[in-house]
């Protein structure tokens, strides 16, 4: 872990860069380690940036195979080291195993294990027990669904019937206005 002051000019630095750097407090600007955190995460290079970059990583036109297979491990060597997790085959596996966990997971369940940035999976199915007893939730399927709606539900109680599938209104030309149109 780097310790050392950063001794910056702004000339150094531009565009969102500089932002970062200016809006920072004097002692966390001119700290590697604090500078380097605040870039990260203003260009979302974390680990969710990378794991959300590896999960939606296409080819690019022109790309060969080989090309395509190292930008992928690139990607996952990154998000391996932004998530500070041992390269090893235990470290892959509970990062495996959170990832999904949190995709099975409800929408507030997610957001709630992702403020508190659990380092292992154990320690995510603890945050998770704490999550649902707050709750008052029993049962692991109830704390997986989601008690937001989605988009695609319909937010209508399921005793109101559906409006049937009219044809619309159509004004008429004043040549046609005294024809009743016929279904």
């Amino acid at each position: 872990m780097h310790t050392a002051t950063v001794p910056l000019r702004d000339a150094e630095l531009k565009g969102k860069a500089l932002d970062v750097y200016s809006r920072l407090a004097i002692e966390e600007a001119t700290n590697y380690d604090s500078l380097k955190d605040a870039l990260l995460k203003r260009f979302h290079l974390t680990a969710i940036g990378f794991r959300q970059k590896f999960r939606e990583i296409r080819a690019e036109q022109g790309e060969t195979a080989p090309q395509f297979v190292a930008r992928l491990d690139c990607t996952l060597t990154r998000w391996l080291e932004m998530d500070k997790k041992e390269k090893t085959y235990g470290g892959l596996k509970d990062l495996i195993l959170r990832e999904q966990f949190l995709n099975s997971s409800s929408e507030e369940l997610r957001l709630f294990l992702n403020e508190r940035k659990p380092k292992s999976v154990m320690e995510m199915a603890r945050l998770a027990e704490q999550y649902a007893d707050a709750h008052c939730i029993f049962g692991l399927p109830q704390m997986m669904q989601s008690s937001v709606k989605r988009p695609n539900q319909s937010a209508r109680p399921p005793y109101v019937r559906k409006p049937e599938n009219k044809q619309p209104f159509k004004m008429q030309n004043a040549a046609s206005a005294n024809h009743v149109r016929s279904p």
